[in-house]
């Protein structure tokens, strides 16, 4: 994993409002795995990536994309 990631990870938890062991309990891992994978000690899978993603109301894009632009900030920059 990446540190961007990691950090990406940390700020989409709480913008969308969780604790990290409200994070841990939905994701279903330990509360010490959640801290190890937002400071970039852990590995996680595609599939792990995917369920944050659902959890914390994200695209995916966001989360993995330093340079991701959404749709409505495309429409502002034509």
């Amino acid at each position: 994993m990446s540190v961007f990631i990691s950090k990406k990870l940390k700020e989409a938890r709480n913008s969308a409002g969780f604790s990290l062991d409200e994070a841990s309990k939905r994701m279903n891992i330990s509360r010490r795995r959640m801290v190890s994978i937002e400071a970039d000690e852990s590995q996680i899978t595609t599939e792990e990536i995917l369920e944050f993603a659902k959890l914390y109301n994200v695209d995916v894009r966001e989360l993995l994309l330093e340079s991701y632009v959404d749709s409505a900030e495309e429409e502002i920059l034509c």
